[in-house]
């Protein structure tokens, strides 16, 4: 069982929210540090490593205009 810890030292985020509405989250300050640790780990079974200049694309469905331009039509074509 996880012993409960006080809210205010719990740090706020959210889910993306791509889907739908994005969901509150509550996590410890040690989970955030797990999370980075596992990132880092990750990133470097691709050969990046902290320090590198990446560049992170994501994109939703509602994230797009549903009227584009006519110049975005033409180069999305």
């Amino acid at each position: 069982m996880v012993p409960a810890l006080p809210e205010e030292s719990l740090l706020k985020a959210a889910t993306g929210g791509t889907t739908d509405t994005p969901v509150q989250l509550l996590r410890s300050p040690e989970c955030l540090r797990e999370k980075l640790a596992v990132q880092f780990h990750f990133n470097s079974w691709a050969g990046m490593w902290p320090g590198d200049k990446v560049i992170a694309l994501w994109g939703a469905q509602q994230d797009l205009n549903p009227n584009p331009s006519w110049r975005w039509r033409f180069y999305d074509r």
